[in-house]
């Protein structure tokens, strides 16, 4: 083959183009010579200057050549990408897992990944006031918010700063805010307190904490740094669950739809009581409690806190996560629903760690290195099926 073709092929293989014909010829090169794979890290070294945004990270050109001898080890139930990335990108074995775009030819039906569009929301990101006015966040031009001819808060992007701590105003008046799948947001309380909201979650919280506690509602993820006051302490009441702490930082998660709450403390010192049971457990830095909606029954472990609490600095980081975890989180950060073909690859576990990129379609191919599964976005629907 002609290095002017093979390097066409390779181009039109980078940026996901390629038909499966193509793909078994540039897999058939590739296996012919170890200088052809040399030339093939040579043309994506290229391509990954040109189009930074599609670049695999840490790969390594030693483990490809190993892995060539070693093929038939790639039935495995766990992925780590990092070190699977060093050497799909020159198999055709795993890349067909990830490049698997083909056209539909003699009308015959082939898997194909449609990019979404996460910039169309359903929902609006609305913060509601306590006379039941509605403001909509996410409009352009919107910079303060006023309460009672009272400006209470500052607007920026997708963040807003309470700040009536220290003025005369008694009365505590309820805010709602309402963040969308698809979104996140930065919120910072009258008192100092930051919270990081995730998709899909419900916050509702005073203007100013009047009295001897300061106390915020919240349905769905959020992250909290909360300010130290020994003589106010913080609660976080969840449909089932209640947080209290007088300065530290945790994560809770309480989406409606999930058997289990978990709040996971990263410092400082928190206790969590069910609303069910009434049982109080006391929570240490890098610990966690799961708690059952059920039955209210709640369960105390050591966890790496990076793996609950890295959303909110753009990252994903799974540990032997279930396909069905990961695919609910990508779900509600990305807006879209997932469409179970077999349930059994619910089950199936990974690990890594990846950004979040703009377009969820990117970040399922990193998933799809892997022969467990495949994907097809449609819409909003993303399609799980066996390969």
């Amino acid at each position: 083959m002609e290095n002017c073709n093979i390097d066409e092929l390779i181009t039109r293989f980078l940026a996901s183009e390629v038909t499966l014909e193509e793909l078994e010829r540039l897999d058939q090169w590739l296996m012919e010579d170890e200088n052809h794979l040399r030339h093939f890290f040579k043309c994506k070294n290229l391509y990954d200057a040109i189009h930074p945004a599609f670049s695999l990270e840490d790969i390594d050109e030693k483990k490809a050549y190993r892995k060539i001898e070693g093929v038939q080890n790639r039935n495995r139930k766990i992925l780590h990408w990092k070190s699977i990335a060093a050497v799909a990108i020159v198999l055709f074995s795993v890349a067909l897992s990830i490049f698997y775009f083909s056209r539909v030819n003699d009308e015959s039906l082939q898997m194909r990944i449609v990019k979404a569009d996460s910039s169309k929301q359903t929902e609006r990101l609305v913060l509601e006031l306590a006379s039941g006015k509605k403001i909509m966040l996410d409009e352009p031009g919107v910079s303060e918010i006023t309460d009672n001819n009272i400006t209470v808060a500052r607007v920026e992007k997708n963040a807003m700063n309470y700040m009536l701590q220290g003025s005369e105003r008694n009365e505590e008046i309820y805010h709602q805010l309402r963040v969308p799948r698809g979104e996140e947001f930065f919120l910072t309380l009258s008192d100092g307190t930051k919270i990081w909201v995730n998709a899909d979650t419900e916050v509702r919280f005073p203007v100013k904490f009047v009295g001897n506690e300061r106390k915020i509602f919240i349905k769905g993820e959020a992250f909290l740094e909360v300010a130290k006051d020994s003589v106010m302490p913080f609660k976080v009441v969840m449909p089932n669950n209640e947080v209290v702490v007088l300065g530290t930082s945790f994560d809770v998660k309480a989406y409606p739809d999930e058997k289990e709450d978990q709040v996971t403390l990263v410092s400082g010192n928190i206790s969590v009581q069910s609303s069910v049971t009434a049982q109080n457990l006391l929570l240490s830095p890098g610990e966690q409690v799961i708690v059952d909606k059920m039955n209210g029954k709640m369960e105390k472990r050591i966890v790496d806190t990076d793996l609950y609490c890295s959303w909110r600095e753009g990252k994903f980081i799974f540990k032997s996560s279930s396909l069905e975890y990961i695919l609910n989180t990508l779900a509600r950060m990305y807006d879209m629903n997932i469409c179970w073909q077999d349930e059994s690859l619910k089950e199936v576990s990974f690990s890594g760690e990846i950004k979040r990129y703009d377009q969820i379609d990117k970040l399922l191919k990193m998933i799809g290195l892997t022969d467990d599964v495949k994907f097809l976005i449609q819409g909003k629907n993303i399609i799980v099926s066996n390969p």
